[in-house]
């Protein structure tokens, strides 16, 4: 359909701007491995804002005090779709009682999944890791 696109090449062009606008110093890389998937563009737009929202929590909290420290965007085919991660090994998430400043940004980053029409799982540690399975 004319309205698919490539999310591999989307989050490219993404994590470009991401890497730029969030200044990462010399500490944090920004690596992304993808390879091409294709999908809806309503979807890639939804699964672009889960992305965007989630490296720039990750740039702010992950990685205090001159941390060194990468986040990894990564997208590969999997038997049902698409599979993307962003992980980081930085300080990992709060623990659920702790988190206060992030409520809106984790209901975000939910609903953009749900708009995306994705399964979202969250892991670590080490650091904090968010499994986004996009079924076809």
């Amino acid at each position: 359909a004319s309205d698919q696109i490539d999310l591999g090449a989307y989050l490219g062009d993404l994590c470009e701007n991401l890497s730029d606008s969030l200044l990462l110093s010399g500490q944090v890389r920004l690596d992304c491995w993808l390879t091409p998937c294709m999908v809806s563009r309503d979807r890639a737009v939804a699964v672009g804002l889960v992305v965007n929202e989630l490296v720039t929590n990750a740039a702010k909290h992950a990685f205090p005090s001159e941390r060194n420290g990468t986040i990894l965007v990564k997208l590969k085919q999997i038997e049902i779709g698409c599979e993307l991660t962003i992980a980081d090994d930085g300080v990992g998430l709060p623990p659920p009682g702790e988190i206060k400043t992030s409520g809106l940004g984790r209901k975000l980053v939910e609903s953009f999944a749900r708009q995306s029409g994705g399964i979202l799982t969250i892991g670590g540690p080490p650091g904090a890791s968010h499994v986004l399975v996009l079924p076809h």
